[in-house]
């Protein structure tokens, strides 16, 4: 099979397709005992990465050999939920054809399976420390999508297309393939959204993802770690939480919290053994008490489970948490944290199944199969930010009334920086440059 390099990787462009972006070549950059590939697809509703590997397993399998070989990984494995039937033997076939030493692992359906942390212990039996990642214990976790993207650098092209799922009060929901930078107002449109539908736009899933202010749905953009966009009514609880201020959360939360202590029981990093008690931080901010009393905030990885299926006051321990942490950080209060022992059993009885979370957030009406077939979308325009990923952002590299064509790099990463450089997604003439390069489709001349 065929290698790869860092270099590849960092000129590619990939970040992270299923977090917060953080560049792949950085992330790769290292010597681990395993090498894990997240299949679980954490989020409800989203169909993307099952639908990569039903479709791609060939391509996912050659990436991750060639992953394995770079990290000097001495096990890999594809860890996806046993539910996920036709995923896996698709996976297994392609493994079996090309006599690859990689595994699969099968999760329980719960909910977050896709947490990084969650597929090393379910994966490996390891512990990621409190307040640290998976190369603690020896593990490397990249999404199926950045290995997709990996593929797709081995066979010379960067990092400029998305599997999309559109999801919620669309009349055709489905899975699209777009370039990166097409509007999500085009998506929803070619969903056979009704313009005059008054709702609003989730980008992710509807437990983790970022609800798009309202005013604003026109700006937003598919970016490379961008893997679905739901559309809720106005009136959805999905909505009314994200909408409602942080000064209203955190009146409430010293108004009717009645330490039941569900967030904690629930919360799937304190069920790791982490020192992560949202019932006590909620205690913090009704009593008072100092952003050292609520250091454990910083542990939270804000899935959410706290507030829409745990708390039955309707709280927004998640709400809270966030606004602790990056007060948190700008005082950089960084303690040292102490594992919790937790049994087994305890944590397999309190684990969430995927399903019934996807109800009790009220999305379940959404769900659909994974499709057979996607559509491909080819935008008039694209608008790419420069920043996509973790790092710093890019600087330009083209100009207003430059002809660029698909895979051209038109962003690069400043020196000594971390960062992933970023490249046209469309053939076309560069319209505008700022925050991101705007790009309307045109035949670039000969």
């Amino acid at each position: 099979m065929e290698n790869i390099s860092v270099d590849t990787i960092f000129h590619a462009g990939i970040v992270g397709g299923g977090g917060a972006g953080f560049p792949t070549w950085k992330k790769l950059n290292v010597q681990v005992e395993w090498l894990l590939i997240n299949g679980a697809e954490c989020e409800p509703l989203l169909k993307s990465d099952q639908y990569i590997m039903q479709t791609q397993s060939h391509a996912l399998i050659k990436a991750a050999y060639a992953i394995a070989g770079l990290t000097g990984a001495q096990r890999s494995v594809i860890a996806l939920k046993r539910t996920y039937q036709k995923e896996f033997q698709a996976l297994e076939q392609a493994i079996h054809r090309a006599a690859a030493p990689i595994e699969l692992f099968q999760m329980r359906p719960v909910y977050p399976a896709g947490d990084e942390q969650v597929v090393v212990r379910e994966a490996t039996g390891l512990t990621v420390p409190p307040g640290g990642i998976p190369l603690d214990v020896g593990c490397v976790v990249i999404s199926v999508s950045t290995l997709l993207a990996i593929a797709e650098a081995m066979d010379g092209h960067p990092s400029i297309k998305r599997y999309v799922t559109v999801a919620g009060e669309v009349d055709s929901p489905q899975v699209f393939y777009v370039p990166v930078g097409t509007f999500v107002k085009d998506l929803i449109t070619a969903a056979n959204t009704l313009v005059n539908r008054d709702t609003r736009i989730v980008m992710g899933g509807p437990m983790m993802g970022s609800v798009v202010p309202h005013g604003l749905e026109n700006e937003a953009v598919i970016t490379k770690k961008d893997g679905g966009v739901l559309v809720l009514p106005p009136t959805h609880m999905l909505i009314q939480r994200a909408e409602t201020p942080i000064a209203v959360i955190n009146r409430r939360a010293r108004s009717v919290c009645v330490q039941c202590q569900q967030c904690t029981e629930t919360c799937p990093r304190h069920l790791l053994g982490h020192p992560l008690q949202p019932h006590k931080i909620m205690r913090v901010i009704a009593y008072g008490g100092s952003l050292d009393d609520a250091a454990g905030a910083l542990l939270c990885s804000e899935c959410g489970i706290c507030e829409i299926f745990a708390c039955p006051m309707g709280l927004s321990p998640r709400r809270v948490n966030a606004e602790l942490k990056a007060a948190l950080r700008e005082k950089q209060i960084s303690p040292r944290f102490e594992m919790q022992e937790m049994s087994a059993p305890v944590r397999d009885c309190r684990q969430i199944h995927a399903h019934r979370a996807a109800i009790r957030a009220g999305v379940a009406i959404y769900d659909i199969p994974v499709p057979q077939s996607v559509r491909a979308l080819t935008p008039t325009q694209v608008s790419i930010p420069l920043r996509q990923h973790v790092g710093a952002p890019c600087e330009p590299i083209v100009r207003v009334g430059d002809f660029v064509s698909v895979g051209q790099a038109i962003g690069t990463v400043p020196e000594g920086a971390l960062g992933a450089p970023v490249h046209a997604s469309i053939n076309g003439v560069v319209k505008q440059v700022g925050a991101s390069i705007t790009i309307t489709a045109r035949e670039v001349e000969k």
